[in-house]
């Protein structure tokens, strides 16, 4: 009887895994279509907002490649970002350069920039590579608040011009909405092809057992600073939506608030889910823009911080593995329940024939 019951238990995980594997691509086309009808009937501020969220998405997705794929766990995403915005701002606004050029070069100078980084960073790992990433993240900073000659310092470049795409202009809420929808579903339709082939595979083999890897001959670092430039080169198209976004570009944008919005991001859609860092942008995004509206009407104050740690802490506490793990939570406490009771069925047997009141332990 226990072992029909184990058997069916196990079918219907098998089911629920394999539900969970197309989940993922659902969620995302769903989101997609809705996406794309929503200018018709969203207002202005609405797709601003959306747009905001998205961006800020792209970047928390850069963010959970590394941590949820590569177990690395990085706060020097958005300095890729700023990386990008800057080519753009002093490509495009100082030097004069068309977007055609500046575009392709901001996301490259990105991919350099986390190439660079990752030569540092992928010799160490855990809370050294954290740290690691950090100090980068405030030398970047530092770079561009002091280098005033380029970067404009505490001002940064401003009155950025947004370019036209088949006739229309960025500089227009629904346009760059549209555009940055785009991007962000090729860049994630990428990334999930890109983790299902053979590199893919090895690179959540080491995340998992880097020794192990390491001795079956893959070159473990080579791998981490490939993943690390490719998080690079999503987080600069992020840069590049972003600074046509805003019109302008400062050392702010790498700043650790910042980076922070980024790993809130993560954490509330799943680390371990990419199209989780775009929704968790998004509702980020959001619930700033709520909860400070609120706090300026009801109190007169722009101090909104600790409400929204507040509620990210409920979030996290309620949903650790982010909105988009409740699934693989749902699972493993199926899973424990599987165990415990066939355990229990083993024991009794084993007690039976053995004449002990030891029973074997599951793990």
């Amino acid at each position: 009887m226990h072992t029909e019951i184990r058997t069916s238990l196990n079918e219907r995980l098998a089911d629920a895994a394999r539900r969970g594997n197309r989940r993922d691509v659902t969620t995302a086309a769903v989101l997609m279509a809705l996406a794309v009808l929503y200018p018709l009937l969203g207002t202005t501020f609405q797709l601003q907002l959306l747009t905001s969220g998205l961006i800020t998405g792209m970047v928390a997705m850069s963010f959970s490649l590394l941590a949820g794929f590569g177990g690395m766990v990085s706060l020097a995403q958005m300095a890729f970002y700023g990386m990008a915005a800057y080519v753009v701002g002093i490509g495009g606004h100082d030097m004069g350069l068309p977007a055609l050029l500046t575009v392709p070069l901001a996301v490259l100078s990105a991919a350099v920039l986390a190439g660079l980084f990752g030569l540092i960073a992928v010799r160490s790992s855990g809370i050294y590579f954290l740290i690691m990433t950090l100090a980068l993240l405030q030398m970047f900073f530092g770079v561009a608040m002091q280098w005033q000659t380029v970067t404009g310092g505490y001002n940064g470049v401003a009155g950025i011009q947004a370019p036209e795409v088949a006739g229309f202009s960025l500089g227009d809420a629904a346009p760059l909405y549209l555009v940055t929808v785009i991007v962000a579903a090729a860049s994630y339709l990428g990334l999930r092809w890109l983790l299902r082939t053979p590199f893919g595979l090895t690179l959540q083999g080491i995340r998992d057992r880097p020794e192990r890897m390491r001795a079956l001959g893959f070159r473990v670092q080579l791998h981490r600073w490939l993943l690390m430039v490719l998080s690079g080169v999503i987080a600069g198209l992020a840069g590049v939506l972003g600074v046509y976004y805003h019109g302008v570009v400062s050392p702010d944008v790498a700043g650790l608030t910042a980076s922070l919005i980024v790993v809130l991001s993560a954490l509330v859609g799943g680390v371990s889910s990419l199209v989780g860092g775009l929704i968790g942008g998004i509702l980020v995004t959001v619930l700033i823009s709520v909860v400070s509206y609120l706090m300026q009407q009801w109190f007169g104050t722009s101090h909104y911080w600790t409400v929204v740690g507040l509620i990210f802490v409920v979030v996290v506490k309620n949903f650790p593995n982010g909105i988009f793990g409740v699934d693989a939570r749902t699972r493993r406490v199926l899973e424990r329940v599987l165990t415990r009771w066939t355990g229990a069925g083993s024991g009794g047997g084993e007690r039976a024939a053995t004449g002990n009141g030891t029973s074997p332990q599951t793990r």
